[in-house]
């Protein structure tokens, strides 16, 4: 039964994945199961079903307590976007009583981390602070029983240097156009969130009214060269700062899901992500917006494979957006 209901869930039959799901053994099925709940947008039940899953096989590092009068320290050993999503519970801890609230995470988002709404100080890896409760950031919905519809998302949350912001918008040069940055190929973690650079020129580089901009980072910033559409000055600066300045210079991020999606949506800048067929659990099914990003439109493979009719949709929206400005 266990093959069914995954071949179900890789297609997104939620319904159909869950019936089949809970007539497997649960030691079996239990993090599909949470899957589903939250791809369904149904995170009540999928909390209900963490709840199960740490009885039966304890691996939390929150110990299940409350936060007020408590010194919190935050543990993000998660991914880059990761951290800058679930970051903004920093705010709720306050909210809850905590009298002071560390996190500990990579060494390249300290800094601008350190900016965020409710968060005393930022810190990598090393001596820790003295604390009462520890908590993975990822596990902060979880401790809060977010709703899908009570998602705390007061935008933005974390806030780039203005004179940084300032420096990096010389490189964008003087531009009456809508400003559009573009980032084509995710992390080699998961590199079928990556699309081809071509399915964007196909469909976006005619769009007027619009310069296009490539942030791309890593090794496929190389393709912007020979584009003759997008604007390019090398790659991307691997430094998050740099990132998070330039996006404050442009009107909008197209991207497919990666840290830079996260962040505009953190600084609270319009940012489109293309998903594919089989996205993350955080994008659930269905929808194109995003209750962690209320500034944030989603743009779906209807079957995998399929860039084309996304993009398509993307190139009508932009045109709108484009038209909107003049």
């Amino acid at each position: 039964m266990i093959d069914p209901a995954r071949e179900h869930l890789r297609a997104r039959r939620i319904a159909e994945a869950l019936r089949c799901f809970e007539k497997c053994e649960f030691s079996e099925a239990a993090s599909d199961i949470w899957y589903c709940h939250m791809l369904a947008g149904d995170f009540e039940s999928a909390w209900r079903t963490a709840d199960e899953i740490e009885r039966n096989w304890p691996s939390r590092v929150w110990n299940g307590e409350g936060f007020e009068g408590r010194r919190v320290l935050i543990r993000c050993v998660h991914g880059l976007g990761d951290t800058i999503q679930f970051i903004r519970y920093a705010r709720e801890l306050k909210c809850a009583g905590a009298v002071s609230v560390v996190a500990q995470m990579h060494p390249e988002l300290v800094e601008l981390v350190s900016t965020a709404t409710g968060l005393d100080s930022a810190i990598t890896w090393g001596p820790r602070p003295e604390f009462d409760t520890e908590i993975e950031v990822m596990e902060l919905p979880w401790a809060f029983r977010t709703p899908a519809a009570g998602v705390p998302a007061h935008v933005p949350y974390l806030f780039p240097d203005e004179e940084r912001v300032a420096r990096r918008a010389l490189r964008f040069g003087e531009e009456d156009r809508l400003r559009v940055a573009l980032i084509w190929t995710s992390s080699m973690w998961d590199e079928t969130r990556s699309a081809p650079l071509g399915a964007f020129e196909s469909a976006l580089a005619k769009v007027p009214g619009v310069a296009f901009y490539a942030l791309q980072h890593g090794p496929k910033h190389i393709e912007a060269a020979a584009s003759g559409w997008l604007r390019y000055e090398g790659e991307q600066s691997s430094d998050v700062l740099d990132t998070a300045a330039d996006l404050m210079n442009v009107d909008l991020l197209i991207a497919v899901d990666t840290m830079a999606a996260h962040l505009a949506g953190a600084l609270g800048r319009s940012v489109w992500v293309l998903l594919k067929h089989e996205a993350d659990w955080r994008w659930m099914v269905g929808r194109c917006d995003s209750p962690w990003y209320p500034t944030m439109r989603l743009f779906r493979q209807p079957r995998p494979g399929d860039w084309a009719t996304p993009l398509e949709s993307m190139a009508a929206a932009l045109g709108q957006f484009s038209r909107s400005l003049t």
